[in-house]
């Protein structure tokens, strides 16, 4: 599928400032980027693209800056100004160069460990809107070198699914310890209809090295298709059992915050029940 550019649909509000943007996100190639996150740098609020790349911005500002984001891409701002004369958007890829390729048989990985917190005593929940995302920070203390073979996570059960959840893996920044580089560069989205309490995403096949310290294992609510509700969202299952805040929360790739959460009445901190296993 190729890229076209769509009409422009500018509506203005009583102030005269504000406009609704129908465009399309795309790569050099002209190829439509789906799940691609769009946010107002003044305020927040964005869209996140759908499977054919278009988005939909409502009650923009004429004066705002958007910042476009996708796993596999660099970042962009671009002003709402600059909409105005083209509606389609264009990604240049991100490349990384890798600091050390091991090579091993995978299939002869027989030693496997579950590292995080799946299996903890589940007494609470995340409910997040489409955008939201949370992270949660596990520590690797294995000195081998190990992959990351499965991503889990668990999710409320009773009711109707209203949104998909995109699955992240991302290095640990240097500087702060907070969620970085993603790991993976293609989408893994689990979509509402196929969640289950407990959700198992292979992903022997991507080779992910298991960073030396740790890794993050991201979920975004996703609701880029007209069957999603944005006021009733998939809720993700957590528990009270963990004494140190590993949890940091972001809202469509703005930048990722730690430091507002209480702790329980016990002392420990609200932790969603994610977990890893990782292969030696």
């Amino acid at each position: 599928m190729k890229c076209i550019v769509f009409s422009l649909m500018i509506i203005p509000t009583i102030s005269f400032s504000q406009i609704n943007i129908h465009g399309i996100v795309c790569n050099l190639n002209h190829t439509p980027l789906a799940y691609t996150n769009i946010v107002s740098v003044k305020k927040q609020n964005g869209a996140t693209t759908n499977e054919k790349g278009e988005f939909l911005l409502k009650h923009f500002d004429y004066d705002d800056t958007i910042r476009v984001t996708n796993i596999s891409y660099y970042p962009q701002l671009i002003s709402v100004k600059t909409l105005l004369n083209s509606d389609t958007i264009f990604l240049s890829e991100y490349t990384k160069t890798l600091d050390e390729v091991i090579a091993t048989n995978f299939n002869n990985l027989t030693d496997e460990e579950d590292l995080g917190f799946l299996h903890l005593k589940t007494n609470a929940f995340f409910d997040l809107k489409p955008g939201g995302q949370i992270a949660v920070f596990i520590e690797h203390k294995r000195k081998s070198t190990g992959w990351i073979k499965t991503v889990s996570f668990k999710a409320k059960t009773h009711g109707r699914y209203k949104c998909d959840i995109r699955v992240r893996l991302m290095e640990p920044n240097a500087t702060d310890m907070s969620p970085g580089f993603d790991l993976l560069s293609e989408n893994i989205i689990v979509a509402a209809n196929h969640l289950k309490r407990t959700n198992n995403i292979n992903l022997s096949k991507y080779k992910i090295l298991m960073p030396k310290n740790g890794v993050f294992v991201a979920l975004e609510w996703l609701c880029s298709t007209h069957a999603c509700d944005e006021n009733s969202c998939t809720n993700i299952l957590g528990n009270m059992s963990v004494s140190t805040d590993l949890v940091w929360f972001n809202y469509r790739d703005r930048k990722w915050q730690h430091n507002f959460r209480p702790s329980m009445r016990n002392g420990n901190f609200t932790t969603p029940n994610i977990g890893i296993k990782v292969a030696y």
